[in-house]
Formats: C-alpha cells, structure tokens, sequence
C-alpha cells in the first residue's frame, strides 16, 4: 500500500476513533460527577473542557515523548484556533449564543490573561522550565477561581441548562454505578492512548509523503481531528440551548491546552519556538480580540445578556478557515 494511502486512512480511522471515544468519556465522566455529587456549574467550567481535551494533552504527550515538538506544539496552538474558530463559532452559526455576566468574570479574562503570558515567554523563542511551572500554576490559580466562583455564585438556571444538555436525571450516589463508571473511564483513556500514539507515527509520514511541515500538519489537520470531541460537544450544547456550556468548554479548554498542555511537555523539557509558533500566537491574539468585539457589538443595552448570532459566527468560521489556508500556502511555499 503506497505510504500517502496508507498514512490518510490510518489517520482518519485514529480520528474516528479518537472522536467516539472523546464523546463517550465526557458522558461517562459527566454521569461520574453527577453520582459522587460534584456541582454542575463546576461540571460544565472544569470536567468538561478537561474531557473534550483529553485527546488533545494525549496527542501532544506522545508526540512530545517520541521527540516530535513540532507537532505536539502545532497540535496545543491548532486545538486552540480549532476551539475559537469551530467550536465556537459553529453553535454561534446554528443559535444565537447569548453569553452571561457571569462567564464575562471568569473563563474570557482568565483566557485572556494566560494567552498574554503565554505570548510574554515565548517571544525570546523558548518555553524553559520556569516558563512551564508559570503556566501550570496559573492554571491550578485560574481553576481556584473558577470553582471558588462556582460555589458562592451558584446559578440555578445554568445547573437547570446543563441537566437538560446531557440528559441527567437526580438520583442517588450508587457505588456499583461509581465502579463501573471508572472502570470505563479507564477503558476509554487507554483507547485514546493508543490512537494517539498511531496519530504520532503515522504523522511523519503524511509530512514526508506531503512534504508538509510536522508542525502544520499538528496545527491544522492533527488540531482539528482532536478538537472534535470539544466540537461535538459545543453542538449538542448548542441543539439544546446550553449557551453556558458553549462558552466555558472553548474557554476552558483553552486555558488547559496552554496551561497544563505547553507547561507540562515545558516542564518535562524545555521547547524551542520556531517563528511561526510567536506569528500564530500573535494571531490568536487578535482572533480572541475580535470575538470579543462581536460579542460586546451586539450587546443587548439592556440585561446582562451579550450575543453571538449567526452572522458572528459566520465571521468567526470564515475568519479561522481563511487564515488556515493562508497557513498552508505560506508552509507549502
């Protein structure tokens, strides 16, 4: 079998697999919370992006152990851009998102603040060991911001929202559910293990094969295939009117990709960053600006509600396919 074909279809079948098992290990792990009695807001602003994010910080893990940088750090950056630019902006696309003050005091300026930080260390071109512990602490100092909120601003009708989204009925902790719960959990990680791993050799060969750059090919094609889980997500939250949800998982997730993804692997051994790592930085940089923009510019004037319509979202999608491609002829040239 001629190496290109054999590398696409190993590539997407490890994506098929990676999107199943992504979607089912936030089910389960959401049915897990639920049972052991954590709160749904904090569900919703810490498991989940966590669980969507899963194959991402795998993906990346394995690539950054098997010595492929490049595409560990295009696929933390391409996650990112995927999470702004599909995740959020294909729910804006099919309903009006309408974002509440209260996810305006927590995950955008603690997004915000951590994409500054990042782009402060990387601009001498290295992510050092410090540099990783910076980050890992601002995630653990973000996410006891966010859970300290979630307990003294618990909002009823967001808990209500989320119930509705996955499909959780009140019941009583059952310890054999518990025990079977995890012991999916565990199943589900070793399986997103192992494609992860397919993901990391079969990669290289695609960019040999292409003669596209590793750490395009992890800022496009690999960020893509481990955003569907965060993707999937933000639709069906979008389908049943979870605008919360929506927000705080792309949000979220993306604190934990720069966080704990580039802290971790910086912390393990320092990174160098190419160029074009510090010219993507500084364009989701702009990019998260300009979401905002569209958020504040059709800003209800009256109410705490600011809103993500369909045009929005057409100009967030529009916007991420355009420089995606820009991406690609700039590498291929």
């Amino acid at each position: 079998m001629p190496p290109l074909l054999l590398s696409t279809l190993g590539l997407i079948v490890c994506f098929v697999i990676l999107t199943f098992s992504g979607k089912y290990l936030v089910n389960i792990s959401i049915k897990l919370a639920r049972n052991i009695g954590v709160s749904d807001v904090l569900i919703g602003t810490t498991l989940v992006a966590l669980m969507t994010g899963a194959p991402t910080l795998l993906v990346s893990i394995m690539a950054f152990v098997g010595n492929q940088h490049d595409i560990a750090l295009g696929n933390l950056l391409g996650t990112n851009y995927v999470n702004l630019g599909l995740a959020l902006g294909i729910p804006a696309f099919m309903t009006t998102i309408m974002v509440k003050q209260e996810v305006f005091e927590k995950e955008i300026p603690l997004y915000f603040a951590i994409t500054a930080l990042f782009t402060a260390l990387v601009i001498d071109k290295e992510v050092s060991r410090l540099d990783g512990i910076i980050l890992v602490l601002f995630l653990i100092a973000a996410w006891v911001v966010i859970i300290q909120y979630g307990f003294f601003h618990k909002n009823r009708e967001v808990e209500e929202d989320f119930k509705k989204v996955v499909g959780l009925k009140t019941k009583k902790p059952n310890a054999q559910d518990v025990g079977k719960q995890l012991f999916n959990i565990s199943v589900l990680i070793f399986v997103i293990l192992v494609a992860s791993f397919g993901i990391t050799l079969l990669t290289p060969i695609f960019s040999q094969v292409t003669g596209i750059s590793s750490y395009i090919l992890g800022l496009t094609l690999v960020g893509i295939g481990t955003s569907i889980p965060t993707i999937v997500a933000s639709i069906v939250a979008a389908k049943k009117g979870n605008n919360d949800l929506i927000v705080g998982n792309v949000f979220g997730g993306n604190i934990l990709n720069l966080g704990l993804g580039i802290g971790l692997l910086a912390i393990i051994n320092p990174i160098n960053v190419p160029q074009g790592v510090i010219n993507d930085t500084v364009f989701v940089n702009i990019y998260g600006a300009v979401i905002v923009i569209l958020v504040l510019a059709e800003m209800r004037l009256f109410g705490k509600m600011k809103t993500l319509s369909r045009l929005s979202g057409i100009i967030i999608v529009v916007t991420y396919l355009a420089y995606t491609v820009y991406t690609i002829l700039t590498a291929t040239h």
